[in-house]
């Protein structure tokens, strides 16, 4: 037996084997491709679907509440909590829940409480507030979330995530315009309708934006842990207290028509519809994910603008329309 260097004792062993050197190292994947597969993030397809699903629910909850303006507010959202509170009890005992007690989990409780403050607040910092000024800071849910996910739930925010929530609030910025970017409004706050200072509001609507962004922090982390509809029961259980505290302190109820009742009754459908839809996609995807999704809504909302009220956009409102349609776009071609 001669002696062979290590380079023909390894060609020797290849041609034992059948294969050449080209066939083995081509099974070893490189670094760099490697690195790069691991940094491009992965999305859940069911995730996004249900965001989307949640927006187009909130776009028929705001299409029912234009429906008749003149209906007493707080005598509405009192029933409309109250039915979906009863409608979300009978779907738990349905799927098999007999335990009242297990409603009242501790994270269950804090989750309503986060919702309701979030849209008692909403509507508090809104009467000071343009309509435009109010959306362009809610648009900062999709930054909320990604934080509020990195630091509670120590889920990954990457660089795109990032660079995709800036497109988007540009995006929202260019379509609604706030007064104090892009002068005043057509349509300026009457100053008797003001219940506080401008900047005291903003700080109102942020906080109400980083509430929100807390109670999905706060569903994605109970996913695992109970059935989804006792969340539900919660948000509107905590509502129905809150807005009949209120009516007791207003010491004045109003009578609902026909109308008024099916009104909140369309309203809990359509609540029950969002809640649920968020929750399922928190199960499926990031909470950062999802507000970026969420940022459709605005565009869902031009399209009724067009097809029922025939008005159409600008062109900033278009350019800020293409740069939510592209970044959700995005979003949904990575899940693919």
């Amino acid at each position: 037996m001669f002696p062979h260097s290590n380079g023909e004792e390894r060609g020797l062993e290849l041609q034992l084997m059948n294969c050449n050197p080209t066939d083995v190292e081509s099974k070893i994947p490189r670094k760099s491709e490697a690195k790069l597969s691991e940094n491009q993030p992965k999305y859940n397809k069911r995730g996004i679907y249900f965001t989307l699903l949640s927006v187009l629910s909130s776009i028929m909850v705001v299409a029912v509440w234009k429906w008749n303006p003149s209906l007493p507010s707080a005598e509405v959202i009192t029933l409309r909590s109250a039915f979906a509170t009863v409608m979300t009890l009978c779907l738990l005992r349905k799927n098999g829940e007999k335990s009242v007690r297990k409603l009242f989990n501790t994270e269950y409780i804090i989750t309503g409480i986060f919702s309701s403050l979030s849209i008692i607040l909403y509507f508090v910092g809104s009467r000071s507030l343009s309509v435009s000024e109010a959306t362009t800071i809610y648009a900062t849910l999709g930054i909320f979330n990604g934080i509020f996910g990195l630091l509670f739930l120590k889920e990954a925010y990457p660089v795109i995530e990032r660079v995709l929530g800036g497109a988007c609030f540009v995006g929202v910025v260019l379509i609604v315009r706030p007064p104090f970017l892009f002068g005043e409004d057509k349509q300026p706050i009457e100053l008797e309708e003001s219940l506080m200072p401008r900047y005291i509001a903003g700080l109102v609507m942020i906080l109400s934006t980083a509430l929100w962004a807390l109670m999905q922090i706060m569903m994605r982390r109970v996913k695992n842990q109970g059935n989804t509809f006792a969340v539900i029961f919660q948000n509107n259980f905590v509502m129905t207290l809150l807005c009949v505290s209120f009516i007791i302190m207003k010491g004045d109820f109003q009578t609902l028509t026909f109308e008024g009742y099916l009104t909140s009754f369309l309203l809990a459908l359509g609540n029950m519809s969002i809640t649920y839809t968020i929750i399922r996609a928190l199960e499926y995807e990031k909470a950062s994910v999802v507000g970026l999704v969420s940022y459709s809504e605005i565009i869902f909302a031009m399209l009724v603008d067009i097809l029922i009220f025939h008005s159409f956009p600008s062109f900033l409102t278009a350019v800020g329309m293409s740069i939510i349609i592209a970044s959700c776009l995005f979003l949904i071609k990575k899940a693919a």
